[in-house]
C-alpha cells in the first residue's frame, strides 16, 4: 500500500497502525520535527521516501522570541547591537530542563537557516597565549622545550586586558590547546579574576597545561557583537544576536 504523510504525527500514526503488510510512505515536502525517537522496530515491510524538500529535524522550535529592552543588559553591549538582540525563555517555549553548555552536551541553535555559535573571545580561529601558572605539577617538570606544566584547577594565567570589559561573566567556559597542538579540551571556569587575568578551571587534580599554549573563552554576554552569536545566561533565557 502506498500512502503519504504531511507531518510527523501522521507519519507516527501510519507506522504505529501498520498491520505488517508492505507499506510505502511518501513524505511530502516540509520539515518533520522529531521530539522523540521514531520507532519502527520489527516492522520491516515499511519503506519511507522523502520528496524533495522533506527533512527530519531532531530539535525544538523556539517561536516565542522577544527583543531585549532591559537597559542593564544593553549597557553591557556594544552600542551597535541596539535593536539587534533578542531573548528566548526556554520555559516559555516548553523546555523545562537545564541546557548545559559544555562539550558533553553541546548546544545547537539555528535561526532562519543560519547556524549560530556561542559568543567568544578572541573571535574564531584566534587565541590567547597562556603566560604562567599559579601552581605547578609536582614534581616540577620541564617538557623538553623549556615549558613547565601548571595545574588547571589552581589557575591559568594569561595577558589580555580585554577581559576586564566583562562585568559579570556567568557560565563562562574556555577551550584550548592545553598541552598538544592537535588536541583541545573544553573546561568550565570556576573562578575568574579579570584584574589579574587568572582563570581557575573545573578540572581534575592531575589536569595540567603548558605555558605558551593557547586558549579562548566563550559564552560571554559582552561578546554579542557580531551576527550569528548567542549567549546562555545560566539556565535561561538565551540571548541571541540576530543576523
Amino acid at each position: 500500500m502506498e500512502v503519504t504523510a504531511k507531518n510527523t504525527a501522521e507519519l507516527e500514526d501510519l507506522i504505529l497502525n501498520s498491520d505488517g503488510s508492505e507499506l510505502e510512505i511518501t513524505l511530502l515536502p516540509g520539515i518533520y520535527f522529531l521530539e522523540k525517537t521514531l520507532e519502527i522496530k520489527n516492522k520491516k515491510n515499511i519503506k519511507i521516501i522523502g520528496e524533495d524538500g522533506a527533512r527530519f529535524v531532531g530539535g525544538k522550535v523556539l517561536d516565542k522570541v522577544h527583543p531585549v529592552t532591559d537597559e542593564t543588559v544593553m549597557s553591557r553591549l556594544d552600542p551597535s547591537a541596539k535593536g539587534k538582540i533578542y531573548k528566548v525563555d526556554l520555559r516559555e517555549n516548553g523546555i523545562s530542563d537545564d541546557i548545559p553548555c559544555n562539550c558533553q552536551n553541546p548546544v545547537g541553535l539555528t535561526v532562519n537557516g543560519t547556524v549560530m555559535h556561542l559568543s567568544q573571545y578572541p573571535k574564531r580561529s584566534k587565541y590567547i597565549t597562556i603566560t604562567n601558572y599559579i601552581n605547578f605539577v609536582e614534581p616540577e617538570i620541564d617538557d623538553g622545550w623549556g615549558r613547565k606544566e601548571g595545574l588547571m584547577k589552581d589557575g591559568v594565567v594569561f595577558n589580555d586586558p580585554h577581559v576586564r570589559n566583562w562585568k559579570d561573566p556567568k557560565n563562562l567556559w574556555t577551550d584550548g590547546f592545553w598541552v598538544y597542538d592537535w588536541m583541545t579540551r573544553r573546561k568550565r571556569v570556576t573562578d575568574f579574576d579579570p584584574d589579574n587575568m587568572i582563570a581557575k578551571l573545573d578540572a581534575k587534580d592531575n589536569d595540567y597545561f603548558r605555558i605558551g599554549q593557547r586558549m579562548f573563552f566563550y559564552n560571554i554576554l559582552e561578546e554579542l557583537n557580531e551576527p550569528g552569536a548567542f549567549y546562555i545566561d545560566g539556565r535561561i533565557p538565551i540571548f541571541t544576536a540576530s543576523a
